[in-house]
């Protein structure tokens, strides 16, 4: 696992003084928060207090900012206002929307009962979806045709849309040459079909169909191509000409060949 998967955890201790005690009360308070989230996804993280007399509440954003000709732009990807109950850890469940770069900022603060303010980044991932490929069969001989279709959909298993990167499907045979070339693959419903020809004297063995969405690899699928021979054989199924429907019990001669 990459080192920006691993959890980012913040720990601030703080000390803040009573406008009746001159004395200062020490107080600690953990968030636990992934160091990777995904477009329109739930993002979970936890905020625990310890050593707290009274109830804390924090407003938690997720935010991206980009840098444009005439100035800054400033996206807001999620927020939440929280209460933490003193002494409790709080598990939140931060609503994320559509993310844009690769990179934004978790804030965190005090809103009643702690003046804080702290932030980490965080990185995004865009694809919020799965890649599957299916083929009609798993071998096929020379000169047949591979009939296959690839099937994206979201974190809802709901057919996925998308819409801003370019999809190619790569056929390579088993000396992983490239035998064809799909260009600006568009899906409908979540799902593309193709057809490949394979030819009559091809290279035999474990040939693939690579699925590839904005320049990164997203699905692979092999399937085998080799010359054999179908067996030959049938089955006889013998029953008595008429058949109650009540009989328990159906007499039946089976003869293969």
């Amino acid at each position: 696992m990459s080192s920006n998967r691993f959890l980012i955890v913040l720990i601030i201790i703080f000390f803040y003084f009573s406008h009746h005690v001159l004395t200062n009360k020490e107080g600690m308070y953990l968030i636990v928060a992934p160091g990777t989230v995904r477009s329109d996804s739930i993002m979970h993280m936890s905020i625990a207090l310890n050593n707290f007399r009274n109830s804390c509440w924090f407003n938690i954003s997720l935010k991206s900012s980009e840098n444009i000709r005439n100035g800054h732009i400033e996206r807001l990807h999620g927020f939440q206002l929280v209460e933490v109950l003193p002494n409790s850890v709080k598990l939140v469940e931060l609503q994320v929307s559509s993310l844009y770069g690769k990179r934004g900022k978790l804030e965190i603060s005090g809103y009643r009962g702690i003046q804080s303010r702290d932030s980490a980044h965080i990185n995004f991932e865009h694809n919020s979806y799965s890649v599957f490929i299916q083929t009609n069969k798993p071998k096929y001989k020379p000169g047949e045709s591979v009939k296959f279709r690839v099937i994206c959909i979201d974190h809802l298993t709901r057919p996925a849309q998308i819409i801003d990167q370019k999809i190619f499907v790569l056929i390579y045979d088993s000396q992983d040459y490239l035998m064809k070339h799909i260009a600006d693959v568009k899906l409908v419903k979540g799902v593309f079909k193709g057809e490949f020809q394979i030819s009559d004297s091809p290279v035999l063995g474990d040939w693939k169909i690579k699925v590839e969405i904005g320049g990164d690899a997203a699905a692979e699928k092999s399937f085998q191509v080799a010359k054999y021979v179908l067996p030959i054989f049938s089955v006889r199924i013998l029953t008595k000409s008429n058949v109650a429907y009540a009989e328990n019990k159906i007499a039946v001669a089976i003869s293969a060949r």
